[in-house]
């Protein structure tokens, strides 16, 4: 007996092959870039005279950035496996859907840390230093939203009409 996927049409398809387009290639990798950043702090407002606030990471989030990253590398790589054409619309959607969200995320994280610093540095007396830590993580993050929400737009741009996703 044949290993492989059956189709509709009762042929064998590899297990090994999946049809992934240059498009959701990118959306993995988005997917990837976001969930990396993910887990490290975005930004810490740092206070001289109270504790250090962090935002963003496992404890913020980055739970809901690295979610959208699972989403959108699980939507792509199980409708690559189950059909033969290939992703579709509903994953272009679910990826561009998701990149604008984690931007949204990215850019509330980081308004909220520079207002909450403006706040403490008005409140504070003169000897007290506050300052506003952006880590790496949060650049890392953006970028893989950018990546998503580019994959979801050449994703609808290139997707075929005929995609059983359709």
């Amino acid at each position: 007996m044949e290993e492989g996927l059956a189709t509709a049409d009762g042929r064998r398809r590899p297990t090994d092959r999946l049809t992934l387009p240059e498009w959701g290639k990118l959306a993995l990798a988005g997917s990837a870039i976001v969930a990396l950043g993910s887990v490290r702090p975005w930004v810490t407002l740092r206070r001289a005279e109270a504790a250090d606030i962090t935002a963003g990471g496992l404890s913020g989030d980055g739970v809901a950035s690295l979610f959208f990253a699972v989403l959108v590398a699980a939507t792509v790589l199980v409708v690559a496996y189950r059909s033969d054409a290939g992703p579709g619309r509903y994953s272009a959607w679910t990826t561009l859907f998701s990149g604008i969200t984690v931007g949204l995320l990215v850019y509330g994280v980081y308004s909220t840390g520079r207002s909450d610093m403006r706040t403490f540095a008005a409140s504070s007396g003169a000897g007290d230093v506050v300052a506003l830590d952006v880590h790496a993580s949060l650049f890392v993050v953006a970028l893989g939203g950018v990546l998503l929400v580019a994959a979801g737009v050449v994703g609808l741009l290139r997707g075929g009409a005929g995609s059983p996703e359709d």
